[in-house]
């Protein structure tokens, strides 16, 4: 009925059955009459001599679906380059040790060879499947993660087994009780928990300034990295267009100032910034191979893909120095790159500047460098234009050791952000200018885990209330003295006053005390918002003086000659990156008792009275989670000894209220 469609069919005119059957019946009849109306009107036969496919609509299309294949071929990985890792040339994400597709044909062999040598007892068993792909692996890792432990829980069945084992709340605390230190790491990803609300501690202490009262500055720095993330980028265009719109948005600034600095983030193997640039890959993992005619990949592709952004700004970088000399101005203008020795531009004349060399790997850290060497120059007025907080902590601390009286304003990236004017915010802030640096690194940066619950709001509170970090940062002071110091103003973060004989788990346990109850009678706090315990703790602290470190010798040409391995990093040589270490080995998750907690399932008229049941056999009492329930029926021994100890009288109860509330909330929340 296919023909009921066309120009001369029913379908459209009438739906009609007989209409229908009769004009079905007589198709071919009137098929027949008009072919032999059509052969008298026209005798001449066309004679067909080329396909449809010949045709030049047809070729035409042939040729877009070419070029579209191409497109997308240059975006994929070369199949030909051989790498050190397995990787999936579409999607560019970087198979882990565990896949083994590749190796799936001897994979087969051997296996076959291991079934015929099994015949004929094994000749019906079932093969395993040993040839594992991303996919499978992808769903293993998505299984896992959905299986993680339940620290809440495994930290209210630790607490509720104080009454019945005799373990004291201050013992089992001493322990994380977890798999990572749940209030500095992602207990699921196992991340550093990196600070969030980093620009709070920006909002908080800026001194707001105009960009009108500012004027025409006389040197402007500018962070490359940001400018990237604000400027236009094209939707459908080339790598061309993106570096053409960045040299133009920088060469703008040529206009208004004599002297123009910008400043690119370097990419180094084993970098104590590999855990913050994975996390921020997420699952983005495809790598290109650029050149300045290749289609433009994503912006977060681009951007957050190390091997991407770093082929885009060698581009930018070149493309910058030969365009900026075609003007022929006579301003300034130094570009910092790859190179550890930067290049100026003047006049046409490309200059090598060995005075202005550094070592450090972040744009953070030469950002400050840079500005006081234009302050030394006798700019009055320099421009730093970045969003960071970690830049402000930085521009801050050094206008303030360096006593500089230039006018330094940090402007934002973006249009309709305030200014900040650096040297303002000094002299509101100047009781607690130069503790910025080390407090901001020990309460969580880029490389420093943050604490849960303690915020950059708190941290400014604590400064101001008269606590220092004067040993942070110093590469000659102990680490005794470093820690000693750390513990004391974490403490004060969590509110609580450290004592000098006092450790971290001291506090620790001082904290959850001081939380239980709080809010509800019958609820305990979450393990992550009390403090990590020393051990945790010392390695933490140990990053955040390594940081410091750093930080404070920005002038210098080189970074201190510090390990980072002997400072809280593990190095990962399939990833060339350095991990943060959450504790050392050697350092148990829980107490003994409570990995070998032994639960009885003595379901008998006297539960637990023989040596069959698994608690009296090692001479533990029952407790709670024993089918016993650890209850008056059961008949082991040390359950009744233990009970017999711990029966109070009424009016010891009423006196200690305390304790029974206490007792109260662990069995309500263990339950529960």
């Amino acid at each position: 009925m296919r023909y009921g469609h066309g120009p001369n069919g029913l379908i459209g005119i009438t739906l009609n059955e007989k209409a229908v059957h009769k004009w079905a019946m007589s198709l071919h009849i009137c098929s027949r009459l008009m072919k032999d109306v059509s052969d008298l009107k026209d005798s001449s036969s066309v004679e067909i001599t080329s396909h449809k496919e010949e045709l030049a609509s047809r070729v035409k299309y042939d040729e877009n679906d070419r070029q579209v294949i191409r497109d997308k071929l240059q975006t994929c990985i070369d199949p030909l380059n051989t790498a050190s890792h397995l990787v999936n040339i579409v999607t560019g994400h970087i198979c882990t040790d565990e896949v083994n597709v590749h190796n799936a044909i001897d994979l087969g062999k051997s296996q076959m060879k291991e079934y015929e040598a099994s015949w004929p007892v094994g000749f019906h068993q079932p093969l395993k499947k040993k040839v594992r792909t991303m996919k499978e692996n992808k769903r293993k890792k998505t299984t896992v993660a959905a299986e993680q432990f339940d620290s809440g829980l495994i930290f209210a069945r630790a607490l509720a087994l104080m009454n019945s084992r005799d373990i004291k709340v201050e013992y089992i605390l001493s322990y994380e009780l977890a798999p990572v230190p749940t209030s500095m790491f992602d207990e699921i990803t196992r991340n550093l928990r990196i600070a969030k609300s980093k620009s709070l501690l920006k909002n908080k202490l800026q001194v707001e300034q105009s960009a009108r009262a500012t004027g025409q500055p006389d040197a402007i720095v500018m962070d490359g990295c940001a400018i990237l993330w604000v400027v236009h980028w094209p939707s459908k265009g080339s790598v061309q267009d993106l570096v053409t719109n960045v040299v133009k948005h920088i060469t703008s600034k040529l206009k208004g100032s004599t002297r123009v600095h910008i400043i690119f983030d370097r990419y180094c193997e084993y970098s104590i910034k590999s855990g913050t640039r994975c996390s921020r890959k997420a699952q983005v993992s495809r790598e290109h191979q650029l050149c300045l005619s290749s289609p433009l990949p994503p912006q977060d592709v681009a951007l957050t893909v190390t091997k991407n952004k770093i082929q885009l700004i060698d581009m930018i970088c070149d493309e910058l120095v030969s365009s900026v000399a075609l003007l022929n101005l006579p301003n300034s203008f130094v570009v910092t790159g790859k190179s550890p020795i930067p290049t100026e531009v003047c006049s046409g004349l490309q200059i090598i500047r060995p005075d202005l060399k550094t070592m450090h790997e972040e744009a953070d850290v030469i950002i400050p460098n840079q500005v006081v060497y234009l302050a030394s120059l006798g700019c009055c007025t320099i421009k730093v234009i970045s969003d960071d907080t970690d830049v402000f902590v930085l521009l801050v601390h050094y206008y303030a050791d360096k006593k500089l009286t230039s006018t330094l304003v940090m402007e934002p990236t973006s249009q309709g952000r305030s200014s900040v004017n650096i040297g303002s915010t000094v002299a509101k802030h100047q009781s607690i200018a130069l503790q910025l640096l080390p407090a901001h690194a020990l309460t969580g940066c880029d490389t420093v885990a943050s604490y849960f619950g303690i915020g950059k709001t708190k941290v400014v509170k604590t400064l101001e209330a008269g606590n220092r970090l004067n040993h942070l940062g110093n590469p000659m002071a102990s680490l005794e003295d470093v820690l000693c110091e750390s513990a004391a103003f974490v403490a004060a973060c969590y509110c609580q006053k450290c004592q000098p004989h006092e450790t971290m788990t001291d506090i620790r346990y001082k904290v959850w005390v001081s939380k239980t109850g709080r809010k509800s009678a019958c609820l305990l706090p979450k393990l992550k918002a009390i403090p990590p315990t020393s051990q945790s703790f010392k390695e933490n602290t140990k990053r955040a003086h390594f940081q410091t470190c750093i930080w404070k010798a920005a002038l210098d040409e080189e970074p201190p000659n510090l390990d980072p391995l002997k400072f809280g990093w593990v190095k990962d040589d399939s990833s060339k990156s350095l991990s943060a270490i959450p504790l050392p080995q050697d350092v148990p998750l829980a107490p003994p008792e409570v990995l070998k907690t032994i639960q009885c399932t003595c379901s008998s008229d006297q539960p637990c009275s023989s040596l069959r049941c698994g608690c009296a056999s090692v001479q533990f009492p029952c407790s709670l989670f024993c089918k016993c329930g650890g209850s008056d029926s059961c008949f082991n021994l040390m359950t009744k000894h233990n009970m017999a100890n711990n029966t109070i009288d009424d009016e010891e109860l009423s006196g200690d209220e305390m304790t029974m509330m206490i007792t109260k909330k662990i069995l309500k929340y263990a339950t529960e």
